[in-house]
């Protein structure tokens, strides 16, 4: 069985995440209003997500990018 692609959103995108979850994507969505604290950001892609799907008030860094070292194949800003 194939390893599903898994992505965190830092907020709801609407369509697209259904989209994404049709397509057999593992989609984590950050549920509150406000944006993700920084932290939580840096733990997911430790965490090994394939996928960030970021919004232009996420503070997206070096830190977010080294996290996701070997494992995060794609930043996505949705803005």
């Amino acid at each position: 069985m194939d390893k599903k692609f898994r992505v965190f959103a830092t907020c709801d995108i609407g369509e697209a995440i259904d989209l994404l979850r049709k397509r057999g994507y593992d989609v984590e969505v950050y549920p509150l209003p406000q944006p993700p604290p920084k932290s939580l950001i840096v733990e997911k892609v430790k965490s090994g997500i394939d996928g960030l799907i970021t919004t232009l008030r996420d503070a997206i860094d070096a830190e977010i990018f080294e996290g996701g070292k070997g494992t995060m194949k794609v930043v996505a800003q949705f803005a």
